[in-house]
């Protein structure tokens, strides 16, 4: 999970019962909880700001409980802040017992049935595609695809995440560079930094 969560400070885990109750927070998760528009805590379960959502939360939380069930266990949910301002996308997992890496506070001894791992995005990185769709003109292909070359990490790496070839990296790379008038990665990272797209 530390390789998971990879040093950033946007990324924080908890660990939930069954009820979606939260048993223990690490620090980022403990600030969400402080801020007004995010997560919150009513009769120690975790609610998010839309009910329905926070419904989907509790149901992937229950279904990590079901061990013997053969269904599929947890899920992804991308959460919309109450003023807009920020997206949470909470990754739930079964809790096995596997939680290096974080510095959880709390109730250590209840029994969690589910880690969850949170990230936070603002709302400018949430909409970056159609922004780089309104600026440059990219397809969604070739937006998500600047926005991993902007990582810094190469077209290998770029590749694997969005689970493409790098033969496809370099023809959607090529039209990026022939819309943004960049002819390097390395320009093309700064073009995106100067324009708010830090990833």
């Amino acid at each position: 999970l530390a390789i998971a969560v990879g040093g950033r400070t946007d990324t924080g885990a908890m660990l939930l019962c069954r009820d979606g109750c939260l048993v223990a927070a690490d620090d980022f998760v403990e600030e969400l909880l402080r801020q007004p528009a995010g997560m919150k805590l009513d009769q120690g379960a975790i609610c998010l700001p839309n009910l329905e959502d926070t419904h989907k939360l509790t149901g992937l939380v229950r279904s990590c409980a079901e061990i013997a069930s053969g269904n599929v266990q947890g899920g992804v949910l991308e959460a919309r802040a109450a003023d807009g301002g920020h997206v949470l996308r909470l990754d739930v997992m079964p809790y096995k017992g596997q939680a290096a890496g974080f510095d959880f506070h709390g109730n250590l001894g209840a029994a969690p049935v589910a880690i969850v791992l949170v990230e936070r995005f603002d709302e400018c990185l949430a909409n970056a595609p159609k922004a780089l769709n309104r600026m440059f003109g990219l397809t969604p292909a070739e937006a998500l695809l600047a926005l991993e070359i902007a990582k810094g990490d190469g077209r290998q790496a770029a590749a694997s995440r969005l689970g493409i070839s790098v033969s496809t990296v370099r023809t959607h790379l090529t039209r990026v560079f022939e819309k943004t008038g960049a002819t390097r990665q390395a320009e093309l990272v700064r073009l995106l930094s100067e324009k708010g797209f830090d990833v």
